[in-house]
């Protein structure tokens, strides 16, 4: 199922539905069966027929699975639209609770799901499984269904109902998700064995490059070690010796004996960047000495390597069905900000960057892999000095093509995070940030407000500002627009190969605050007293439950009586954000390497799915900005 995805799965000639567990209105959950034979909807019960006729709205937790398996793993069964069903575990999400059904019902102080239901599962959700061999348990099994739903029912009464026009857009998505998009099947399948491929090469060639202290790409520890060692630079040691070790979920070399290290090290993605952004800019200004070349090479291939990227294809072809990829989508998958996501292969997130300049490298080589080139040829295409990985990883998308008589149509808003901030912010300061917009629209030779941003970073006129200027200027507009300092510029400067010290990112905060004074107006500030902004108005809706509170054009409530407390931000469109039981707590200062320095400083934080997340006033601009 998860290698495959749901619609791979309820395809198969093998899969077929055997327990329906259902209830109507207000009566006891109960279930149809068939002894384990596959379910017919000419045996179906007279209620649940009935319901179906009558235009019922059916609730399913994970409701695209459910409605797969309704749709093609039965007999007969009525065509279940998404315009007929909602998703619980959605209105869950929105709410900041858990999505698995488990965790959402408990909770809430329900009795959660059956314990012993994944035993039962592999007993009877198996070809050839008969009840008649295990009553006791096959009794078991049916009330483990029936128990979902019930727990089910209670988080869907007792969570906050969504309006019908947020309903609208998850049935929009869920035709998307079952509509599906093709994919370019022969370049898919020989783009998935070169990524294999790929993937032993690299190993040899760590293996040259550290003189066999390090035989594969995932040996995350390992590999930390060897560039610490040869990197001179104690700026880039620096770099690795950040924190305690957290790798991107592929390290195989936790058992290596290396526990007794005198340093920690870390190989995370954000770090191996930063180090090769430093060489780059060594190497441009310079050169770069034997060993700096080979630690330069070995963490390019730890970061393309190790990354998900060339995977992908793999999953492509994995989770398509007859050419065509279903199921990517998962509406409000980001929690209570309700902005979707992906699962599966991930085909929202790609990568950004493109194959040679603008992009002109890449259709050479996507032909060549379609028509099943060899792994030689991979290698010296064009630029031939990016590791294979890189450019696979920089061509996932022409695997997505538009199927017969379709066409595919790309769009995007213009800075629309620059624009979206300043507007909630109704002031007089944010106005003027907003006709540099309106301005640029009439008449696109002026500049734009990342231009002018870079402007007043560097104190230059805005007509000598050149295009890596004009480039920090929109990394810094990025980062700090949501109250981000000096760590949040670095890490958005990495991801677009940008290198900034610690004191350049702390002079372009500092000369972006001071320029967007209204900024720090609407994120929340304290005068004689007295708190203003998103920050100031939640403070104020918290201490007087049931009062409406006001941001420029983002209001905040705080009701007693839902979760246990929560308070509530109201955004323009009439989206309600929920941050329940937020709470005043002690947390430890940590100093560089992520350790308790001893010191405690109060913060708020609030229930978000398993645990607590810290609510601050950055956390409120995002959140209403990115909704």
């Amino acid at each position: 199922m998860k290698a495959a995805g749901p619609f791979r799965y309820v395809a198969a000639a093998s899969t077929h539905a055997i327990v329906l567990a259902y209830a109507i209105g207000n009566v006891p959950a109960r279930t149809w069966h068939a002894d384990s034979a596959i379910l017919d909807w000419d045996h179906a019960p007279d209620e649940l027929r009935n319901a179906f006729e009558h235009g019922a709205t059916f609730a399913a937790w994970n409701a695209s699975f459910d409605t797969a398996v309704w749709n093609y793993a039965t007999l007969g069964f009525p065509f279940l639209t998404p315009e007929r069903i909602i998703d619980p575990m959605v209105q869950a999400g929105v709410s900041n609770l858990p999505t698995d059904l488990e965790s959402a019902s408990r909770y809430l102080g329900g009795a959660g799901k059956q314990k012993d239901g994944k035993r039962l599962i592999k007993l009877f959700c198996i070809e050839g499984a008969n009840p008649h061999e295990y009553p006791a348990e096959w009794e078991r099994f049916l009330a483990y269904a029936r128990q979902d739903i019930e727990a089910m029912r209670e988080v869907y009464r007792r969570t906050r109902p969504l309006p019908h026009e947020e309903w609208q857009q998850y049935w929009a998505f869920e035709h998307v998700n079952r509509r599906g998009v093709a994919l370019n099947m022969p370049y898919v399948r020989r783009a998935a064995a070169l990524a294999a491929e790929d993937a032993v090469a690299i190993g040899g060639r760590l293996v040259v490059l550290t003189d066999g202290a390090v035989t594969r790409v995932t040996q995350a520890k390992k590999i930390a070690t060897w560039l610490h060692d040869n990197l001179a630079d104690a700026a880039m040691r620096e770099i690795l010796m950040v924190g305690v070790p957290a790798d991107d979920g592929d390290d195989d070399d936790a058992d290596n004996g290396d526990e007794d290290e005198p340093q920690e090290l870390s190989l995370t993605r954000d770090r191996v960047a930063r180090v090769l952004a430093m060489l780059d800019i060594k190497r441009a200004n310079g050169g770069l000495s034997p060993n700096e070349m080979k630690a330069h090479e070995a963490a390019a291939l730890r970061l393309f390597g190790a990354g998900a990227s060339p995977k992908k294809f793999a999953r492509l072809e994995a989770q398509q069905v007859d050419g065509v990829l279903r199921g990517q989508y998962r509406f409000a998958g980001a929690g209570q900000t309700g902005r979707l996501t992906s699962h599966g292969a991930q085909i929202q997130n790609l990568t950004r960057d493109v194959l040679g300049e603008d992009g002109a490298a890449e259709s050479p080589l996507v032909e060549a892999i379609a028509k099943g080139c060899d792994y030689a040829t991979l290698v010296a295409a064009d630029p031939v000095d990016m590791p294979a990985a890189r450019k696979l990883a920089l061509i996932v998308r022409p695997a997505l093509v538009a199927s017969p008589r379709t066409l595919l149509v790309w769009s995007d808003w213009s800075a629309i995070e620059a624009r979206i901030t300043p507007w909630l912010a109704a002031s007089e300061g944010a106005e003027r940030v907003l006709d540099i917009f309106r301005a640029n629209d009439r008449d696109p030779s002026l500049p734009d407000s990342y231009v002018i941003a870079a402007a007043d970073i560097f104190h230059k006129d805005v007509r000598t500002i050149t295009k890596p200027e004009r480039q920090i200027g929109k990394v810094v507009v990025l980062a700090c627009g949501f109250g981000g300092g000096v760590g949040a510029l670095q890490a958005m400067a990495f991801s677009y190969r940008i290198h900034l010290e610690d004191a350049e990112a702390r002079r372009i905060v500092d000369a972006w605050r001071a320029a967007n004074p209204w900024a720090r107006e609407f994120w929340g500030v304290h005068r004689d007293g007295e708190s203003f902004g998103l920050w100031g108005a939640a403070m104020q809706a918290w201490e007087l439950p049931g009062r409406i509170t006001q941001a420029g054009r983002v209001a905040f409530i705080y009701r007693n009586d839902y979760l246990g407390g929560a308070l509530f931000m109201a955004l323009p469109s009439g989206r309600l954000l929920t941050y329940p039981r937020p709470r005043w707590r002690e947390v430890d200062v940590l100093d560089k390497n992520k350790k308790p320095t001893g010191e405690k400083r109060h913060e708020l934080s609030f229930r978000r799915a398993h645990g607590r997340t810290k609510l601050w006033h950055g956390t409120l601009c995002e959140n209403a900005v990115r909704c």
